[in-house]
């Protein structure tokens, strides 16, 4: 295929400070091809990549993306609250957690007065596999990618199929849209692959099939060893047991890992290559069961791959674990490709919905000011005992729900609201590791703030779930994930090591090139639309990468 100049492929973007570019004309794009797929590598920030790049397989996908295609590699999440939900909403609607209702991957319901997932709605749309727990798609109230394609659909010749999976419900769900084909996603309970209600009252027999044949505890007796040589290894400057990594389940902190010692191996299986191996199994099983590909529509494969993440949180983004967990991924993924562009004509993208902070103990080995764990009894003893102080003993804080801190009824009357926030504001700011603590009802008048850290917490903040205070990490620390307690690390911060990602692109008509300059996030959207041959949503503001002349 003809290469055209770097210089007629990309399309240079700045950062502007105060918010997304406004949008200008697309550029021409050729004719989509009749299957785009899009994929997210969950937590592979744009330092995550760099840091591993040398060590990936010359045939993974990542490799042959930035030899065949665009490599932008920093596209960054204006908004503080950088966790899996909100990142996947970004990519897909282009619009921040305050506009698209995603502010974090856990919310506290007052009227249930429990902490409930993001995407429970509340109404009759449980798991097959779990009549406790609700997933819908209804709660993201910002146009999809997805949802433009099938709004195009109509008007096109051929079936168009919009499918979506991940081993993480919020990875599959946002990314599919109101009115997708098929969604599945991985739960402990099920053993393997489920959906909703709100999609199917029945996997396909295909799908039921594969979690049949495939089951996870094939995986149990067989070792995780690294398939990275010594000399690999070697090269990260960490020990395989380096402090501050983490032992979940039992999988143990160092090589070989192996499931069958877990006291929770459908858990912990997350946090191996094993997990991220079934999931493309099964997104290849997908595309050649819908014909994906196979007319003149268009046809989106969405693939969160949350193995990335899972690895990173237990055993840190810079150790042996997630350095072979990755070059295995990208293998995977590059098979995955190959056998898809061998049935026909495929164009991929690539991004991160976050990226990661070092291990604690790597920043402070460095000397990283303020790089601490953040421990959830902390914050929320912090805040009760400074309230039992200005208020009396009572019981007077709600939950801590990463990043929102939300009070009892009792501490919110109108005699009491205003001494509660501030007193328990004080307190939790006085936590090591918190790098700040806003009022959200303050914050919501800040997204065209002239400071920084005030647009991008107020860019997190939907007032219609946000708690009383809004908790932000300082640079290099984390809130505790508790996988497990004490260990591992953890993303949702403002800083550049969890809010820049790359985003890479290839396919027909799709050019060579590199962009190093900051891109808004709403980029990515708008370039998964021109990839497609639909508008951006309407929240995209920024304008594609160029694909041709």
């Amino acid at each position: 295929m003809t290469r055209a100049p770097v210089s007629a492929l990309l399309l240079s973007l700045s950062l502007v400070a105060c918010g997304a570019p406004p949008r200008r004309p697309a550029p021409r794009v050729l004719a989509p091809p009749t299957l785009v797929v899009s994929i997210v590598l969950d937590q592979v920030g744009s330092w995550v990549l760099e840091h591993h790049l040398a060590r990936l397989p010359d045939d993974g996908l990542l490799k042959t993306m930035i030899r065949r295609g665009v490599w932008a590699h920093n596209v960054v999440y204006d908004y503080a609250g950088t966790y899996t939900g909100p990142g996947h909403a970004a990519i897909y609607t282009g619009a921040s957690p305050s506009e698209s209702g995603i502010v974090a991957n856990r919310r506290y319901d007052r009227a249930r007065a429990r902490m409930i997932g993001v995407l429970d709605d509340g109404q009759s749309v449980e798991l097959l596999t779990d009549g406790h727990t609700f997933v819908a798609p209804t709660s993201v109230r910002a146009e999809t990618v997805a949802d433009v394609l099938r709004e195009a659909a109509p008007r096109r010749a051929g079936v168009t199929r919009i499918a979506s999976l991940s081993m993480k419900d919020r990875g599959a769900v946002i990314a599919g849209g109101q009115r997708p084909d098929l969604v599945l996603w991985y739960t402990e309970e099920a053993r393997g692959f489920t959906t909703s209600r709100y999609y199917a009252e029945a996997l396909p027999a295909w799908a039921a099939r594969f979690n049949a044949e495939r089951p996870v505890q094939r995986y149990f007796t067989q070792p995780w060893a690294p398939t990275l040589a010594p000399a690999e290894l070697a090269s990260l400057g960490v020990a395989d047991d380096d402090p501050g990594e983490g032992d979940w389940h039992g999988l143990g902190v160092t090589f070989p890992h192996v499931l069958s010692a877990s006291a929770r191996p459908y858990t912990a299986f997350l946090a191996t290559p094993f997990a991220s191996e079934q999931l493309l199994e099964m997104a290849s099983l997908t595309a050649s069961s819908l014909e994906m590909g196979r007319d003149a529509a268009p046809d989106l494969l969405l693939v969160s791959v949350s193995g990335t993440d899972y690895v990173g949180h237990v055993f840190g983004p810079e150790s042996w674990e997630a350095a072979d967990n990755l070059a295995r991924v990208d293998a995977a993924l590059g098979a995955m490709v190959r056998s898809l562009e061998a049935r026909g004509p495929v164009s991929v993208l690539v991004t991160a919905d976050h990226g990661a902070m070092p291990l604690v103990e790597h920043s402070q080995a460095r000397g990283q000011q303020g790089a601490a764990r953040i421990q959830f009894d902390a914050i929320v003893g912090a805040a009760e005992a400074a309230l039992d102080a200005a208020l009396g003993p009572g019981d007077w804080v709600a939950e801590f729900v990463q990043p929102y801190l939300y009070l009892k009824p009792e501490a919110l009357t109108p005699a009491r609201r205003a001494e509660a926030l501030r007193v328990a504001r004080e307190a939790v700011a006085r936590v090591p590791g918190v790098g700040g603590v806003f009022r959200c009802d303050e914050a919501v008048g800040w997204r065209d703030d002239a400071d920084r850290l005030r647009r991008a917490v107020a860019r997190s903040v939907d007032p219609q779930v946000a708690g009383e205070l809004f908790v932000m990490p300082a640079d290099g620390a984390v809130v505790d994930e508790r996988m497990p307690v004490n260990h591992g690390t953890s993303h949702g911060s403002p800083w550049d090591r969890d809010n820049h990602v790359p985003l890479l692109v290839m396919g027909p008509g799709i050019g060579r090139g590199e962009v190093t300059e900051a891109l808004h996030f709403s980029t990515t959207a708008a370039t998964l639309s021109a990839m497609l041959g639909v508008r951006p949503p309407r929240a995209a503001t920024a304008p594609p990468l160029r694909f041709g002349d």
